[in-house]
C-alpha cells in the first residue's frame, strides 16, 4: 500500500471510528481507486455504500470483490444483504446459505437469513437460525428482537410480549422492539399501549414511516379519525411509495367523507400496485361513497386494479378534479370573507362551492354513462368532502382541548381521551 494510499485510508477508518460514515466512504472510494486489487479496501468502500443506501453500487463492487476472492465471506455476506435491501430473495438466501455453509456461526448471515425468512413468512424455518444467533450474542437489542418476532409471527402472542419487554427493559429506545411490541399489542386493540410505544419510537427517530404508520393504526382503531389522518400522512411523507399507506390514508378519509381525497389516495394506490386487492377495494368505496354503485360494484368484483376500467378511471380523475377544485374555490370565498367582512359573502360561498362540485362531477358522470343512473350526486357528501378539503394547504391539527396531551411527536399537542 502506498503511503498516499495507507493516510487516506487511515482517515477514512477514524471518520467510522467517529460515526462520520459519509467522510469514510469518500476515503475508503479513495483508496480504493488508488489500490483497485486491495480486498480489504475494496471490502471497507462496498460496506460503506451499503450502509449509506448506495445498493446498486454497492452489489456491483462487491460482486467484483467475490469474483476476484471467492472466499471473502464478508463480503458475500454483505451481498447477501444488499440483495435482501433490494428484495431479490433469491439471490440473498443463496448467498447467506453458502456463508453458513463454511461458517455456521457468522452472525450476519445468520441475522439476515432469520430476517429473509421472516419477510417470508416462514417464521419456523427462522427460529433455528435466530436462536443460534441470540445465543452467540445474547445481549445484542437486535438479536434478541429477532426471537421475539418470531415468537410473535409464529403465533405464540403471549411469549412474543415477554420477550419484549424483557428487551426493552435494558434497551428502552431500541426502536424495532418498540415497534415489534407495538405490533403485538395491536392485534389484541390495546390501543393506547400502541400509541405509547409508537410515540416512544417515533420520539427516537422521527424519520420513521413505520412509527407514524402504527400510531395511524392505533389512532384509527380507537376512532380518532383526524388525528390518524394527520399520523399517516406524516408517514406517507416519510415512505411515499407505501401502497398500504394509501390504502389505509383512502379509507380513513373515506371515513371522515373526504371522498376526492379517498379516490385520490386510492388511485394512487391502484398504480403503485395494481395487482393488489386492497387498493382496488379502497377505490370501490370511495365510489359507493359518492353515490356511484354500479362502478364502485365493477372495481369491488375485480379483484383488483390491474386492468381498470378507462371509463371508470376517467370518472375517478374527473371527481378528483373537481374536488380539488371546490376546494380551491372554497378558500378563495373564505379569505374575500375574511378580508372584506362582508356577510354577502359568506351567503354565496357554498352556492359557488356546490356549483363548482355538482358541474364536473356531473360532466364525468355523464362521460362514463353505464346505464344513467350515477349523474346526480348527493350535494351534502360532495359539500362535506370539499369544505373538509379546503385546509389541504395547512397542517391539521392533532388533536384539540384542554386534555392531557400525550409526547409531542409531530410538533403539535394532541389529547388522550383513553
Amino acid at each position: 500500500m502506498t503511503a498516499a494510499a495507507r493516510e487516506i485510508y487511515d482517515q477514512a477508518l477514524g471518520f467510522e471510528a467517529n460515526g462520520d460514515l459519509l467522510r469514510a466512504k469518500t476515503g475508503y472510494l479513495r483508496a480504493s481507486d488508488m489500490l483497485p486489487h486491495d480486498t480489504e479496501i475494496a471490502y471497507r468502500a462496498a460496506s460503506a455504500l451499503l450502509r449509506t443506501g448506495e445498493l446498486e453500487e454497492a452489489q456491483s463492487r462487491l460482486r467484483r470483490l467475490i469474483f476476484a476472492d471467492p472466499s471473502h465471506i464478508n463480503a458475500r455476506s454483505s451481498l447477501a444483504n444488499c440483495q435482501l435491501l433490494m428484495n431479490d430473495l433469491e439471490l440473498a438466501e443463496s448467498n447467506f446459505r453458502e456463508v453458513l455453509d463454511r461458517d455456521p456461526d457468522h452472525k450476519n448471515a445468520l441475522f439476515g437469513l432469520s430476517n429473509l425468512l421472516l419477510k417470508r413468512e416462514q417464521a419456523r424455518l427462522a427460529a433455528p437460525y435466530a436462536q443460534r444467533l441470540s445465543a452467540l450474542l445474547p445481549n445484542s437489542p437486535a438479536a434478541q428482537t429477532v426471537v421475539a418476532e418470531i415468537l410473535e409471527k409464529s403465533g405464540q402472542v403471549p411469549q412474543a410480549v415477554a420477550a419484549y419487554r424483557k428487551l426493552l427493559k435494558s434497551a428502552p429506545n431500541h426502536i424495532p422492539a418498540l415497534l415489534g411490541l407495538a405490533r403485538t399489542v395491536l392485534k389484541s386493540k390495546r390501543y393506547d399501549d400502541v400509541i405509547s410505544l409508537a410515540v416512544r419510537a417515533a420520539e427516537q427517530d422521527a424519520d420513521n414511516s413505520d412509527a407514524f404508520d402504527m400510531l395511524s393504526q392505533a389512532l384509527e382503531g380507537r376512532g380518532d379519525l383526524e388525528d390518524a389522518l394527520e399520523a399517516a400522512s406524516e408517514a406517507l411523507r416519510l415512505a411515499p411509495n407505501n401502497t398500504d399507506l394509501l390504502t389505509r390514508l383512502s379509507v380513513i378519509c373515506r371515513k371522515l367523507g373526504k371522498f376526492g381525497a379517498a379516490l385520490r389516495y386510492a388511485l394512487k394506490a391502484v398504480d403503485a400496485n395494481p395487482e393488489s386487492r386492497g387498493p382496488a377495494n379502497a377505490l370501490g368505496a370511495a365510489l359507493a361513497g359518492m353515490k356511484f354503485p354500479n362502478q364502485a360494484r365493477v372495481v369491488l368484483t375485480s379483484g383488483n386494479g390491474k386492468d381498470l376500467d378507462p371509463e371508470i378511471r376517467t370518472l375517478v380523475e374527473k371527481l378528483i378534479k373537481a374536488s380539488e377544485s371546490a376546494a380551491k374555490s372554497t378558500k378563495s370565498t373564505s379569505a374575500s370573507f375574511d378580508n372584506s367582512g362582508n356577510n354577502a359573502a359568506q351567503s354565496l360561498e357554498p352556492d359557488q362551492e356546490t356549483a363548482e362540485i355538482n358541474n364536473a362531477t356531473e360532466t364525468a358522470a355523464n362521460s362514463v354513462s353505464v346505464d344513467g343512473t350515477e349523474a346526480k350526486q348527493t350535494e351534502s357528501g360532495d359539500k362535506s368532502e370539499a369544505k373538509q378539503s379546503s385546509g389541504d394547504g395547512e397542517k391539521p391539527k392533532f388533536g384539540a382541548g384542554p386534555d392531557e396531551p400525550l409526547p409531542n411527536v409531530l410538533g403539535l399537542s394532541r389529547r388522550d381521551v383513553s
